[in-house]
């Protein structure tokens, strides 16, 4: 097996040029494996320095920001392995981790669609030990294979940002692929660092407001029978919550 040619490792960057330094310079710097980075227009010239920096890099400079799932999309049909690792930027993985999550892939890769690594602190020693079927897993850090999400569809684009992967691991389940979380491997999650930004609470305020639509917009797409989610309710309180933050 030629890594290379069997995963291409995604990362969708805005203003992230620093973090992703920090967290996956040394993914970024090997060649193990394709690196594909999708820049979502950033705005502090993290797409130049990306390429400065990683020259054999695929970094991918959108004109505008199209939102996660869609730079996400983008990434996936760039990619010509049969394997996509999709990273955000703010994740710390280590080539043998990396390597150890797609070994367990080409194990099982029958009827699973996802797999995905514990994300925590925690040090779990690399084994065989049979990964875990669940109904779902962080988004943060996904192995894909392409074919089957191909079969489903990838992420849905009408989301800018959050529920993005609630949604797809709904029309997986609902399509009879397997997603499985490998108790093994652990991937460090650094959260809220994913992009760096003066204008902060303005920043805060748009991820309120975009977590509140998309939350109602899944319920009502995905699980419209489920009451205790009302959409109207759920959009309504994440938008008051954005004008109060």
């Amino acid at each position: 097996m030629d890594p290379k040619h069997t995963l291409t490792i995604v990362i969708v960057s805005y203003n992230s040029f620093s973090v992703i330094r920090e967290c996956l310079d040394s993914v970024c710097m090997s060649e193990r494996y394709r690196v594909i980075i999708v820049d979502n227009a950033s705005t502090d010239g993290s797409a130049d320095k990306l390429v400065e920096r990683y020259p054999h890099v695929a970094v991918l400079n959108l004109q505008q920001n199209i939102g996660y799932g869609r730079a996400a999309n983008i990434g996936f049909e760039r990619a010509t392995t049969e394997f996509a690792l999709l990273l955000n930027p703010d994740v710390k993985a280590s080539l043998a981790q990396i390597d150890q999550l797609l070994s367990h892939a080409l194990k099982c890769q029958k009827d699973t669609a996802v797999l995905a690594p514990l994300i925590g602190n925690q040090a779990v020693p690399l084994t065989d030990a049979v990964p875990e079927t669940v109904d779902w897993v962080s988004g943060c850090a996904m192995l894909i294979n392409l074919k089957m999400l191909q079969q489903v569809g990838f992420f849905d684009e009408r989301i800018f940002l959050y529920f993005e992967e609630t949604a797809l691991f709904k029309s997986l389940i609902r399509s009879q692929f397997k997603i499985k979380l490998c108790r093994d491997v652990c991937f460090q999650h650094l959260e809220g660092q994913s992009s760096t930004s003066d204008a902060r609470l303005d920043l805060e305020i748009t991820k309120a407001w975009h977590y509140g639509w998309s939350k109602a917009y899944y319920y009502a797409q995905y699980e419209p029978n489920n009451s205790k989610k009302r959409p109207l309710k759920q959009f309504c309180l994440y938008a008051l919550k954005s004008l109060m933050s």
